[in-house]
């Protein structure tokens, strides 16, 4: 029998994180879904951490390559057929009742509402959980509502239809940072319209709570310069597109700039600024752009 819903959840270097995460998703799921872990790279590798879980739902696969989030969630995709797909991160959970609540809801979701998100826990510290609203409005989200609400982090309860997600191509393989915002913005660009659900999907461990044995995030380990480059990769790949959404373009260009900023980097800014139209805009942006930077670089040569 073929799966209704399949988990992805890549993981590289976090054995007391994916064991949960794992544990938390097959306590959740119906009878007919699964759970794909796809180890990219881990060392030791992810079968240690995962020997006891016996549940035939889970399915351990090793990434032969190429790796990085988007790869590794692109191939655990590729070995299944499930017509719904969700993601988890290796250093989060699920709760108990997101996967259920995804699975009734979709059939009564317009035909062209393919993906969604929700809101979350935080695990604090002292044990306790605190609830994170999304800043998106609830309920489905198409055009007319900016499209800075609909970005879908993967690791914010993100579930997608099969169908959707071959439709888009997948995940981008060439970033590794700030993927799931080029996979919205594909998504939007392509048609797509996204559900938020503001009741809880997940529980978010950050690094204050994670085990010491876990690798730390791959986002915050992600050096300024990484960060600055998938901002402009994503502007430049979607800009006929943003140039209906300046409010979301003029978000993603002050990021550009404060990553340069802390990379102490100037080269290739004016080219980047360069490839942008129209022009009228680009003079909104490489002036202080410029000028941010330019002060950045004289305040690190003081002595």
């Amino acid at each position: 029998m073929s799966p209704r819903v399949s988990f992805v959840i890549p993981t590289k270097n976090r054995p007391e994180g994916v064991r949960r995460a794992v544990t938390s998703v097959l306590a959740a799921l119906p009878e007919d879904g699964e759970v794909i872990v796809v180890d990219d790279a881990s060392d030791p590798p992810a079968t240690h951490a995962l020997r006891e879980v016996t549940d035939p739902r889970m399915i351990l696969y090793v990434n032969p390559g190429p790796h990085g989030p988007s790869a590794a969630r692109n191939f655990g995709v590729r070995q299944t057929q499930a017509p719904v797909l969700m993601f988890l991160d290796d250093d989060d959970l699920l709760v108990e009742d997101y996967c259920l609540r995804v699975i009734s809801r979709i059939d009564s979701l317009p035909d062209d509402c393919t993906f969604g998100f929700s809101a979350s826990y935080h695990l604090e510290p002292d044990g306790s959980w605190t609830e994170v609203q999304s800043i998106s409005p609830a309920g489905v989200l198409g055009d007319e509502t900016p499209l800075k609400y609909r970005q879908a982090g993967l690791g914010m309860g993100c579930w997608i239809t099969r169908a959707a997600f071959d439709a888009v191509g997948g995940l981008d393989e060439s970033i590794d940072v700030n993927e799931d915002t080029e996979f919205s913005v594909r998504l939007a660009a392509s048609g797509h319209r996204c559900y938020c659900d503001q009741t809880p999907g997940v529980i978010l461990i950050h690094d204050p709570v994670r085990s010491a044995s876990d690798q730390s995030s791959i986002t915050k380990a992600a050096g300024a310069r990484a960060r600055f480059r998938g901002f402009e990769y994503i502007l430049l790949k979607h800009q006929d597109f943003l140039k209906g959404h300046g409010a979301f373009r003029r978000k993603m260009f002050t990021r550009v700039v404060k990553y340069r900023v802390r990379a102490g980097s100037v080269a290739g800014w004016f080219r980047f600024c360069a490839q942008h139209r129209p022009v009228s805009d680009v003079v909104l942006y490489i002036a202080p752009g410029a000028l941010w930077l330019g002060l950045s670089k004289l305040l690190r040569r003081k002595p």
